[in-house]
């Protein structure tokens, strides 16, 4: 995929569609290289993710609502905070995703990542 792609979201079957986000009524993404309606792949609205424009230590593009772990900080998500991308700890505190960090899952994915060491949800903000 090139540097294009903008967004992401989950089918219904579990797959992960790449590209630009439409919405039609309902959400949709139209995948990188396709320019007809028909195209269109919808998605469910709750995994649609914006590219951050930052990529991990292996090189792999991030996006809204992955989870990431790093030195500086353990684990959080990424989210939008208003002016601009970063990272929520597990209590909260926001991190710059200048600090290197390693994508290790995504909140639709494997949400379990985000809990507590002691096996409690880490609570949303």
């Amino acid at each position: 995929m090139s540097e294009q792609r903008m967004y992401r979201g989950k089918t219904e079957d579990g797959k992960w569609v790449y590209g630009w986000y439409v919405e039609v009524g309902r959400p949709y993404i139209l995948p990188e290289g396709k320019a007809l309606n028909t195209d269109f792949v919808e998605v469910i609205p709750s995994s649609v993710g914006q590219s951050t424009g930052w990529k991990d230590v292996r090189g792999t593009e991030s996006y809204h609502h992955d989870i990431v772990k790093s030195k500086h900080y353990g684990r959080g998500e990424i989210v939008w905070a208003g002016q601009g991308w970063g990272v929520a700890d597990e209590a909260g505190t926001f991190y710059s995703l200048s600090y290197e960090f390693t994508i290790i899952g995504t909140i639709h994915d494997k949400p379990e990542l985000l809990q507590e060491a002691d096996g409690s949800q880490k609570q949303k903000k």
